[in-house]
């Protein structure tokens, strides 16, 4: 390992666990009942053909997480600290200052929708006669106290936990499937783009490489859990760590939706559809996983998401980030509050779904660009900057992100205005 990628130090396995934390929020908001639905569609649409696309996520996720943690503990600031102070031109700061700001105010609550409607759906396998979308508005009141406890330590061991229930409720299903191990390896090592698979490949872009708001959360829990770079070490083994859990997850899914689904005359609509036709194949045990997994996973993303817009925008806007400020408080409150009324409401937000997605389409590609370019700069990050190989796999992730962004922007606009 190079100089600038910091100081590696041996670690017990219980000093690992112990150190695994701040990455849980990216891994909990990236696994979440939208990617359970589009894994699910991908699975049973081109079964294994599309599962490479994951291994390439892997290294796109490990070198951008990898440039966040030497952001924040080597050069000193969270990414909103840096954009704010160390990109030079004004208008580039300014336009990249507003579309986060617009970006993670909408798209948070449009996250924060979709996970808590998880979490009802995860409920529903056990409490099938009430209604999902009021099990969803409660659970999202639920997570509003959690959050406003303003505790980063207590909430990064409870998305461990919720982690380790997702993880560990898909990985019995998976086992129960008994997928073919050859055509699995195929589909993973041998890239192809089925017919038509293109709207899906930009789907499963938005859900499993880092979400743009998330690079912003994860680098603000870095600094609250670490103090600089004596602790890259520790901030490396939970990348390395949750890095594998995430893109495995994804896999897992994807691989039992191919095993359950592929070839058959099912449509999938939710992330539910996947445990009600594991029933009659593998029986009611797997049921009960995949309800475990849903709920965790979208309850992490509550979470997760919840704290989006009060963690990213007054820092960005230069405001006190804290977690009990007002800033803080008011803006997790607004984002759940509206998602959970949405969901009580039955209300299905379709233009905001649609608006969403193409400000997440433009956005990615923006922030993973400047986190590049900032992770470059010596003056800020001294001998923590790039090194080739990091730069080699940024470059190509920001590439891949330009290409998916302006493939599919265009669609997502004018759909918008139809």
């Amino acid at each position: 390992m190079s100089e600038n990628l910091g100081k590696t130090t041996k670690m017990t396995w219980k000093e690992r666990m112990n150190n695994i934390g701040p990455t849980a929020f990216v891994a909990a908001a990236g696994i979440g009942p939208g990617s359970v639905a589009t894994l699910s569609v991908i699975g049973a649409s081109y079964k294994y053909a599309l599962l490479w696309m994951l291994v390439f996520f892997f290294f796109f996720w490990i070198a951008q997480s990898d440039m966040v943690a030497r952001l924040s503990l080597g050069g000193g600031k969270t990414l909103q600290e840096a954009i704010r102070e160390d990109i030079a031109n004004p208008v580039l700061r300014n336009i990249t200052i507003w579309l986060i700001v617009i970006s993670v105010f909408i798209t948070c609550i449009i996250y924060v929708y979709g996970s808590i409607m998880g979490v009802g759906m995860g409920l529903s396998f056990f409490f099938p006669n009430l209604q999902i979308g009021h099990m969803a508005a409660i659970s999202g009141i639920v997570a509003i106290p959690i959050i406003l406890a303003g505790n980063f330590r207590a909430i990064e061991n409870l998305l461990k936990y919720l982690i380790l229930g997702f993880t560990l409720s898909f990985l019995i299903t998976i086992l129960l499937t008994s997928p073919n191990i050859g055509e699995v390896l195929k589909g993973a090592f041998i890239p192809s783009v089925p017919t038509g698979a293109g709207p899906h490949m930009l789907s499963l872009t938005g859900t499993t490489m880092i979400t743009g708001y998330l690079f912003f959360v994860q680098s603000t829990a870095l600094r609250e859990r670490w103090s600089g770079p004596k602790d890259l070490y520790k901030a490396r083994n939970d990348i390395y760590i949750m890095a594998p859990i995430m893109i495995g997850v994804s896999a897992m899914i994807m691989i039992t939706a191919a095993a359950t689904l592929y070839g058959k005359e099912v449509d999938v609509t939710s992330a539910t559809v996947l445990g009600e036709q594991l029933v009659p194949l593998y029986g009611n045990k797997a049921k009960i996983a995949f309800a475990i997994g849903l709920f965790s996973a979208g309850f992490s993303s509550v979470i997760a998401a919840g704290m989006g817009p009060g963690v990213v925008i007054p820092s960005i806007l230069g405001l006190d980030p804290g977690l009990k400020t007002t800033p803080f408080r008011v803006l997790v409150v607004i984002n759940i509050l509206a998602a959970s009324i949405m969901a009580f409401l039955g209300t299905r937000p379709v233009v905001l779904v649609m608006a969403s997605q193409a400000l997440g389409a433009l956005f990615l590609p923006i922030a993973a660009f400047v986190l590049l370019m900032l992770a470059n700069n010596k003056k800020l990050m001294g001998k923590y900057t790039n090194s080739l190989l990091i730069n080699i796999v940024g470059i190509l992730a920001v590439l891949f992100s330009l290409i998916m962004s302006f493939t599919s922007i265009g669609p997502m606009i004018s759909s918008i205005f139809q």
